[in-house]
């Protein structure tokens, strides 16, 4: 029988997984991921990692401040705040902390990846304000980093792509911070899960549209319908005009596929410039479960690409 998608066979293995957001569930996909964590090797040559903690709201945030090894080490790098995916309730992976590494290399830069309060512990805004906080201390201590405030971007994975686009509008709205480029890497965008991509693939590899569901009702469980608050998602803001420039990369077979397409659109709409990259027979978070593929492979090319130009800008 033909498969259901043509999905390149380098992702095809991967099965359906219809995530719940209940305490034990969650709690046991965060203890396998932690272990695979310590088995998998996360480090890159050239780049050093050091483990960092600043105050929160409810708990100390803890970052992961990855810069290269090498070289002038008294010069202002730029600086990319990273968010990772995992719909807000997971932790990270071993490929963020292999992609962190590899944007410090490949850029120059340092890299700040935060570890924010995950909704299994508080919902929203507790992960958000963690990452809001944490690019305002990255720019108020730019200097102690080593870091080119006016070099400053934002970016994240599927629930970290929507913490960054969030994150960018209330940079633009307090005025206090500035953000010269945002990284939106199949992000979650739209809490209505109303979009034809989110209908539609109700069993794709990895993320459906059940577990899109479910997680946005989770994420904003202390909220009624239809009254979520100011940057809870994306698509909610109105105006996007004055946002910086956004990279968008979507994944063929992915729930968030059509709602971070209008994102794209909107901010074009809107005189924001926008490098778009849909890639072809690929399903959510592809490029972590295989980074040798090709489309992976551009994929970065194209990040750092994106993020030299924004670099150059200046």
């Amino acid at each position: 029988m033909a498969p259901k998608y043509p999905i390149h066979k380098d992702f095809a293995f991967i099965p359906s997984i219809n995530q719940r957001f209940s305490r034990v569930p969650i709690a046991a996909t965060n203890a396998l991921i932690r272990l695979s964590r310590i088995i998998q090797r996360t480090t890159h040559p050239g780049v050093e990692v050091i483990e960092h903690s600043i105050p929160g709201r409810i708990n100390p945030i803890r970052l992961k401040l990855f810069r290269p090894a090498s070289g002038t080490q008294n010069k202002k790098r730029p600086c990319l705040v990273y968010f990772h995916g995992g719909a807000f309730a997971l932790t990270y992976v071993g490929p963020h902390l292999i992609s962190a590494a590899v944007y410090a290399d490949r850029l120059d830069a340092v890299v700040v990846f935060v570890e924010y309060t995950l909704m299994s512990k508080a919902a929203f805004p507790a992960g958000f304000n963690d990452c809001y906080d944490a690019t305002v201390w990255t720019y108020e201590n730019a200097d102690i980093l080593g870091v080119d405030k006016r070099r400053l971007f934002v970016g994240g994975d599927s629930a970290g792509g929507g913490l960054a686009a969030t994150v960018a509008q209330k940079a633009l709205d307090e005025n206090h911070i500035s953000i010269c480029g945002q990284l939106l890497i199949y992000p979650v965008i739209d809490r209505s899960c109303s979009t034809e991509s989110a209908k539609k693939f109700r069993d794709t590899p990895i993320w459906t549209g059940v577990s899109n569901e479910r997680m946005w009702k989770k994420y904003l469980e202390n909220y009624p319908d239809n009254d979520a608050p100011q940057y809870a998602a994306a698509a909610d803001r109105k105006n996007l005009s004055g946002l910086p420039p956004a990279y968008v990369e979507l994944a063929e077979f992915d729930p968030l596929h059509d709602e971070g397409l209008q994102y794209a659109e909107r901010l074009n709409n809107a005189g924001v410039k926008v490098e778009l990259f849909d890639t072809k027979g690929t399903i959510h978070g592809y490029d972590g479960i295989a980074p040798k593929n090709a489309t992976s492979i551009e994929a970065m090319d194209r990040r750092i690409a994106f993020l030299k130009t924004c670099i150059n800008a200046f």
